[in-house]
């Protein structure tokens, strides 16, 4: 599924291969991120069954109707039986699906809840689950990628607010700051994960990479100490890089 969904976002972004966003007016980069967009809302959204969402094994056959008269599937693999929106965004939720579209593009266009809410005609409180449930969904595609060849691993940090906080404007890197580690490969692939408030640890960055990284690959970063610690964990060549 991931697979496809790459492909999917590849084919509305096949220009910036040779291309720099440089080179773009206002008006091509409005219509790249509105096909962006519709890529991603079409995946998500998709009824057409490919693998199993339990064990990812692409031998299914059908398997009768619902109750409902919905189309039910057996994986051959695993032997569970699943309809098209079994682990899905819409599973189990109460919103249609042009509700999910409104909540969609909404919530991408970084509208405030309350507007949302409204838009999508409900409450502000499941206006935030939902939106939650989304964004995780889109994490989980995006961060599922293998990265190879030579991969740099930097991190970012953003200030940290919550309701009744309030920031003491410490200097340098501390708790104030949310971490988020950042790694991409030479053929562009991406992955961006939250960390840890303040420096992010080194058993942060395993949990975030240990899945992430192949073994022959070579790793550039600077010469944070967490950094050495994930290079042993993962028994990977690095190059350590002084800023």
């Amino acid at each position: 599924m991931c697979t496809e969904f790459n492909l999917k976002i590849d084919e509305s972004t096949e220009l910036l291969d040779t291309r720099t966003f440089d080179n773009y007016d206002t008006n091509e980069l409005l219509q790249l991120s509105d096909a962006i967009k519709k890529s991603c809302f079409e995946f998500l959204f998709s009824s057409h069954i490919e693998c199993c969402p339990y064990c990812g094994s692409i031998h299914i056959v059908k398997a009768g109707k619902t109750s409902k008269g919905r189309q039910r599937y057996k994986c051959n693999n695993c032997k569970r039986r699943f309809i098209n929106s079994t682990n899905h965004l819409m599973h189990w939720s109460h919103l249609s699906k042009e509700q999910w579209e409104i909540l969609f593009y909404s919530s991408l266009n970084n509208d405030y809840l309350s507007k949302t809410a409204k838009l999508v005609g409900i409450s502000i409180v499941s206006a935030f689950y939902n939106r939650h449930k989304l964004m995780y969904v889109l994490n989980e595609l995006i961060n599922k990628k293998q990265l190879s060849k030579k991969i740099a691993l930097d991190e970012t940090y953003l200030t940290y607010q919550a309701k009744g906080f309030v920031n003491q404007n410490r200097r340098g890197i501390s708790k104030d700051k949310i971490g988020i580690a950042c790694a991409i490969d030479e053929d562009g692939n991406y992955v961006v994960h939250t960390a840890d408030r303040g420096r992010p640890t080194s058993s942060t960055l395993i949990d975030i990479f240990k899945n992430t990284i192949r073994p022959e690959s070579i790793v550039i970063s600077d010469s944070q100490r967490s950094y050495h610690q994930l290079m042993d964990a993962l028994n990977i060549n690095a190059i350590p890089t002084v800023w």
